[in-house]
């Protein structure tokens, strides 16, 4: 008895080995080997085309969120996708204008987020510029830094300037609780659940600032709305005539329980109409456990 609580103890420090390892590196060093990727790829983007500058970066299980799209996972599905909406993709030259960014306690994870402009310069035509919104969930393996998660939206004009009291730019405040990555995501998906359960019995407007945190971004095409008074604003109004209901269908963590992601399906209810979203939201642990750092999401077509 004794050598096999030995032996499963053995299996429980080895797989937590590299989580709690991880956590003693320099969480400054750790977002700032984020950031470096984040600029190669912001290179890659605007050197390489919108296909070529683009999949590379990411991770071989990557879920890309495209407007009006339902989720795309892989990195060879999105080539494939892309393909379809960038018939001459090297015309195409996309900026990426990081405001902010942040790495895990143990540099496994991270996040930036943002807003683009996609110039294209077609032969014998004028160029024209598009814009959009974006939040990018990087994954560091053995290869480096990949983007594992995307969301895009679009845009009709440049971001406006990021006001000086948002809190995000700085990073955000999270508590580090080590342990298998399996076993953080069941947390995010439990929180994330919770959060949706809210929604539907209370409304959206209780449900957003009660999960909220002082740092929370909500990400639209338009404003970037920040902090929990950027919150409150963009959520408010909740009527008994709408319901906001939505469910993870994947979630993904750091090692060192700090911070995550999940992706999944939305659909908003107005006196009997529906219309259907995805979304990607981003989860830090704070004292009072999980709750949403950033917020965003675009449609997708009905089921």
């Amino acid at each position: 008895m004794r050598s096999l609580f030995a032996a499963l103890t053995l299996m429980i420090c080895c797989a937590l080995a590299p989580y709690t390892a991880g956590a003693t590196h320099d969480p400054a060093q750790n977002t700032e080997s984020l950031l470096r990727a984040h600029d190669r790829f912001a290179r890659d983007f605007e050197l390489n085309g919108a296909i070529d500058g683009f999949v590379p970066n990411l991770s071989n299980d990557v879920a890309y969120l495209h407007p009006d799209q339902e989720i795309i996972t892989g990195r060879e599905a999105t080539r494939t996708f892309l393909k379809t909406i960038y018939l001459q993709p090297r015309s195409v030259r996309t900026l990426l204008h990081r405001i902010a960014g942040q790495a895990s306690a143990d540099g496994s994870l991270g996040y930036t987020v943002g807003w683009l402009e996609e110039i294209t310069a077609p032969k014998n035509a004028p160029a024209v510029t598009q814009y959009g919104r974006f939040i990018a969930m990087w994954k560091k393996r053995d290869d480096g830094w990949r983007v594992q998660g995307f969301l895009r939206l679009a845009s009709s004009a440049a971001l406006a300037h990021v006001p000086a009291d948002a809190l995000i730019v700085d990073g955000a405040a999270a508590v580090v609780k080590p342990g298998l990555p399996a076993a953080q995501r069941l947390e995010i998906a439990t929180a994330d659940s919770r959060f949706a359960d809210l929604s539907i019995a209370q409304g959206y407007t209780v449900a957003f600032t009660s999960y909220d945190m002082p740092e929370s971004v909500i990400v639209t095409g338009g404003s970037f709305f920040y902090n929990h008074a950027g919150v409150e604003f963009a959520w408010s109004g909740w009527t008994p005539a709408e319901m906001l209901s939505w469910y993870p269908l994947r979630t993904e963590a750091a090692g060192s329980g700090d911070l995550g992601w999940s992706i999944g399906h939305g659909t908003y209810t107005f006196n009997g109409s529906s219309s259907y979203s995805k979304y990607l939201t981003v989860w830090v642990r704070t004292d009072a456990g999980w709750r949403f750092l950033m917020d965003g999401g675009n449609a997708r077509p009905a089921p």
